[in-house]
Formats: C-alpha cells, structure tokens, sequence
C-alpha cells in the first residue's frame, strides 16, 4: 500500500489527493516468480504533483522530473526506482 508521496524529498501521508500512476515493471520471466505481480503503484501528493510527475524508463527504473519540456526533463530526471538494485 502506498504510504507516503513518491517524491524522495517529500514525505507527505497518503490521502487520496494528488495524482495515481501505474506502471507495468518489465521482469525476465525465469528469474519472476510465478505469482508475481509486475504492476508496480505510485502517488505524488497535491503539492508534488503540480511540480513533478513520474516516468517509466525501459531500463525498469521509475523517475520523478519536473514538469517541463521533454528535453529539459530528461536533464532533471532523478531515480526514484530501479529493480536489480
């Protein structure tokens, strides 16, 4: 269950105010347990939202940038999340 806001630099408790994403986190298959769920949750609150949002990369990390142009929030990004690490 997702407790506090996704942002590392934010520690705001979960509400239901903010903004949801739902990414699916790409695994080998032969390392997977077979019951595994590969859908992973996150949740900026009111405040971050408005700043940053969350992007998937292929590399299985999940990134927190600011909400800017696409080349200068390529930049910015920041590791929020990364399997294998």
């Amino acid at each position: 269950m997702l407790m506090t806001c996704a942002n590392p630099d934010c520690s705001a408790p979960f509400d239901e105010r903010g903004r949801f994403f739902r990414f699916r986190i790409h695994t080998d298959s032969t390392v997977t347990a077979p019951n595994a769920h590969s859908v992973q949750h996150f949740w900026l609150c009111k405040a971050c939202a408005g700043l940053y949002t969350l992007e998937y990369r292929k590399d299985n990390c999940v990134v927190i940038r600011p909400q800017l142009a696409a080349s200068q929030a390529r930049a910015a990004a920041r590791v929020i999340r990364a399997d294998g690490l």
